[in-house]
């Protein structure tokens, strides 16, 4: 008996011995997935907007590859199972795509405005020196009427000229009914010319013997002597140093020296 109840202290030890490793060993870990080999792969197909201002483009995800299910998302939104993005205007789109292991791809997806036929033709009149009488015209063509004028981000309008204007360069975005729009830059002169006002005031008071014609100085006669120095020239006519050992020039012609270097100073 004594033996018998030896070997059943030593079974009760051993089944004991087991059931204490079975329990506390470690759970296994999950396996480490890594989304640099995944061969996940999003693509897409797509529909344009059907006008420029319209916004009933679309984008559809096409997955490849990855564990399922996916989520999706355009430009960092929050990521959710739709897999149909629609209401969309024109503008480049990033597709964002995540399986179920936490894998991302994306891609850039651009929809596109049909192309317009809008375009303009812009005439000016000029402004005068110092004065706001300058005018654009605007002539549109193509696209779908009645179109509409912008000047410089102003309001909207529908009448095709803007007046009052002095001398610069101005924004003109014109729009069709369909929302397609064009815009070009066009400059409103002033009007004063080298070769009918500027010239003949720098022949009588700073291109004569003494002053500008001499060898030992720079010569005025040349034209690109003068416009490299339109800044000291107007600096020296302003401060009364220029002519020298003559007369300060009157308001107008320092008035029209400045505009016409406003304008660009051109040998027009």
């Amino acid at each position: 008996m004594k033996s018998i109840t030896l070997t059943k202290s030593v079974l009760l030890l051993i089944l004991s011995t087991i059931f204490v490793f079975t329990n506390c060993s470690e759970p296994e870990e999950p396996a480490v997935i890594d989304c640099s080999i995944s061969n996940l792969l999003v693509e897409f197909t797509s529909s344009n907007p059907t006008s420029c201002s319209a916004k009933d483009g679309s984008i559809i995800p096409v997955v490849k590859g990855g564990n399922g299910p996916f989520q999706f998302n355009l430009d960092g939104q929050p990521f959710q199972s739709v897999s149909r993005f629609e209401n969309l205007g024109a503008g480049i789109y990033q597709l964002n795509v995540k399986d179920q292991n936490g894998c991302e791809r994306s891609v850039s997806v651009q929809l596109n405005s049909p192309e317009s036929t809008l375009s303009a033709n812009l005439e000016t009149t000029e402004s005068g020196c110092n004065l706001e009488n300058g005018t654009i015209l605007i002539g549109p063509a193509g696209g779908i009427e009645p179109y509409t004028y912008r000047l410089n981000d102003g309001p909207a309008t529908s009448t095709n000229a803007f007046f009052g204007l002095g001398s610069g360069n101005y924004k003109i975005e014109i729009a069709d009914a369909s929302g397609c729009s064009t815009t070009q830059t066009i400059r409103v002169s002033n009007g004063v010319k080298f070769g009918a006002t500027i010239k003949p005031i720098i022949e009588t008071n700073c291109a004569f013997t003494g002053c500008h014609l001499d060898q030992g100085n720079i010569t005025f006669a040349v034209f690109s002597n003068i416009q490299v120095r339109t800044a000291d020239i107007i600096a020296r006519i302003q401060s009364g140093n220029m002519p020298k050992n003559r007369p300060k020039l009157n308001q107008a012609d320092i008035d029209a020296i400045i505009c016409w270097v406003n304008d660009g100073a051109l040998e027009n």
